[in-house]
Order: structure tokens, then C-alpha cells, then sequence
């Protein structure tokens, strides 16, 4: 959340983009939908991958698009582009957003198991169990919204909502 609300405060210093890609967007392109599914699902996985990194990979993972959603919105926003119009751009990746969470949170789970393993020692505590079949379940929920998710973004959002807008 406080990289988000940073990313919101620092979009304001974006500057708006010139008007020749205004009047041809076809120059900027449209990402397809394979590739911005390609592109979650890298995100998903690394930051599922902090079960092996002792949640630092999910940690960046989620800081890092906490501050990119947050300039997005901000240099929209600080731009001129009202709050619905925001609104209606973002909102469909909210769906996106709960899958990253959930893929995140499988890695946040290495962070208690690196914390148990290291005070193992002095507690005399049982190391954490993980249930491996919950796990499985979870990344396979997670990499089900991110698939639905890129559908959407990419038929949906980047070629009927974005080109009344930009």
C-alpha cells in the first residue's frame, strides 16, 4: 500500500504524451493477449517463487506493482483524465491484482518457513509443515484469474475501453 500511495504521489511528475502519439496510436501499438498473459503469468510465478527465497521475491514483486499501479494512476490522474475514466481503465485489473495476491501469498509462506528454520534453534519449536496439495491448489486458482485476467485485458480493455480514451 505505501508503494502504491508513493507511485500515485511520484506520477504526478509525468509529464503527458506528445501529441504525435495522440494522433497516431497506432505507432505506440496494442500488446496481444498471449503476450500480456505471458508476461502475468512471469510475475505470478516469480512471486510465487519466494517459497524458495524466503518471501523476498514476493516482497519485490509486490512493491514493484504496487508502484507502478500507483504512477499509472497518478499520471493519469495528474494529467486531467477524470476519476471514472480511471476507474473504468483499472478496474478490470483488479482481477489481476487477486491473482498476483495469491501467488504472492504462497511466497510469503517462505518468509515463516526461512523465520522458523532460523529460530528453530532457540525456541525448540517444531519447523512449520506446509501442505503441499493446498499449495497446489492455490497456484492453480492464482494462474486461473491471471488466465482470465489477460483475457480481459487484452480483448477487452487495451482494444474497446483504452481506444475511446488515448
Amino acid at each position: 500500500m505505501l508503494a502504491f500511495i508513493a507511485g500515485i504521489w511520484s506520477g504526478a511528475a509525468i509529464r503527458p504524451v506528445p501529441a504525435l502519439y495522440r494522433s497516431h496510436p497506432q505507432s505506440i501499438g496494442n500488446p496481444e493477449t498471449a503476450h500480456i498473459l505471458s508476461t502475468n503469468i512471469g510475475v505470478l510465478l516469480l512471486s510465487a517463487c519466494g517459497l524458495f527465497t524466503f518471501g523476498f521475491t514476493s516482497i519485490v514483486t509486490l512493491l514493484v506493482s504496487g508502484l507502478f499501479a500507483g504512477v499509472v494512476i497518478g499520471a493519469c490522474y495528474h494529467n486531467g483524465m477524470s476519476l471514472s475514466v480511471i476507474l473504468w481503465l483499472t478496474l478490470p485489473h483488479s482481477i489481476e491484482l487477486a491473482g498476483l495476491w495469491l501467488g504472492s501469498s504462497i511466497g510469503l509462506i517462505g518468509y515463516r518457513l526461512g523465520c522458523g528454520l532460523f529460530n528453530q534453534h532457540r525456541r525448540h519449536e517444531p519447523v512449520l509443515r506446509i501442505d503441499c496439495a493446498l499449495l497446489f491448489k492455490v497456484l492453480l486458482i492464482s494462474l486461473a484469474i491471471t488466465i482470465i485476467a489477460a483475457c480481459i485485458e487484452g480483448e477487452i480493455t487495451v482494444k474497446r475501453i483504452a481506444g475511446q480514451y488515448v
